[in-house]
């Protein structure tokens, strides 16, 4: 037989007093534990926090200087843009500026080798220049024409007469002045005569439709490049006449078309007619 012994009644009371008091003390020792935890919980935020707002603070003239230096970055950007775009257009201009110094100086060098052009002809003023013949047989109302100015019985014969006519550029070397020298044999006219631009005087000892007897008459001559016509108009004591010339496009042709207006107020004379020169190659 195993003989047991009984636990006395002090020994379960201080057993059991001591259980309570470890199982008291640990939740004391939990609960103290939990606010430990908890304080420092609480203190390490609040330590974040404050290392935030440093670290924020701390930062802020970091970002404004950034900002800054991209400001001065920019401003340097436009400013090197600026530069080199003014630079760019002051090479242009300078560029520019000496083509036309170089053009300049190419016609100056043109001009002093070449004509002054107070003396250079257009194609209009050359088309002009050269022999021509008339063809009689292409005449319209000359006969009339010469009647209108007086002439008799040789009306017909002169209408119907070869004439020669040789067109240079005159002294002046002007364009549209020109001097001409028309002839016909079969009448017996050799007569020269220079075309000067605007008003000038003709004199004459004796002429076929102005009178037997020496006189004058007054003349304007104009010319237009643009249509390739030369006119003149006559003032004499027997009335006012036009003579147009143009030569055509192909320059074979020079039309002359004269038109007379008699100052006679007793008859009323007013007639056209048309002569054709075709160019004689030499």
């Amino acid at each position: 037989m195993i003989h047991r012994p009984v636990p006395s009644p002090v020994s379960s009371s201080q057993s059991l007093f001591r259980s309570t008091r470890a199982s008291n003390w640990g939740r004391a020792g939990g609960g103290r534990d939990r606010d430990a935890t908890r304080a420092r919980a609480a203190s390490t935020r609040a330590m974040t926090g404050a290392i935030s707002s440093a670290s924020f603070a701390s930062r802020r003239p970091a970002c404004g200087a950034l900002a800054r230096a991209a400001s001065t970055r920019g401003i340097c950007v436009r400013a090197s843009t600026s530069t080199s775009t003014s630079t760019s257009t002051s090479t242009s201009h300078a560029a520019a500026r000496a083509r036309l110094a170089a053009t300049r100086r190419v016609r100056a060098s043109s001009s002093s080798s070449s004509p002054s052009s107070s003396s250079a002809t257009s194609p209009s003023h050359d088309a002009f220049l050269g022999h021509w013949s008339r063809d009689s047989a292409r005449n319209q109302n000359v006969v009339d024409y010469l009647v209108a100015h007086g002439v008799g019985t040789d009306a017909l014969k002169r209408a119907r007469a070869s004439y020669e006519q040789t067109w240079t550029t005159s002294e002046s070397g002007a364009e549209g002045e020109f001097q001409v020298r028309t002839t016909s044999e079969e009448v017996g006219i050799d007569r020269t005569l220079t075309y000067s631009l605007g008003e000038f005087v003709e004199k004459y000892e004796t002429s076929a439709i102005f009178g037997a007897e020496p006189g004058e008459v007054t003349r304007v001559a104009s010319f237009d490049a643009a249509t390739r016509t030369h006119t003149t108009t006559t003032t004499s004591s027997i009335g006012h006449e036009t003579t147009t010339r143009r030569v055509r496009e192909d320059g074979k042709e020079m039309t002359c078309e004269r038109r007379f207006v008699s100052n006679d107020a007793e008859v009323e004379v007013d007639v056209t007619c048309v002569e054709i020169f075709v160019r004689r190659e030499t």
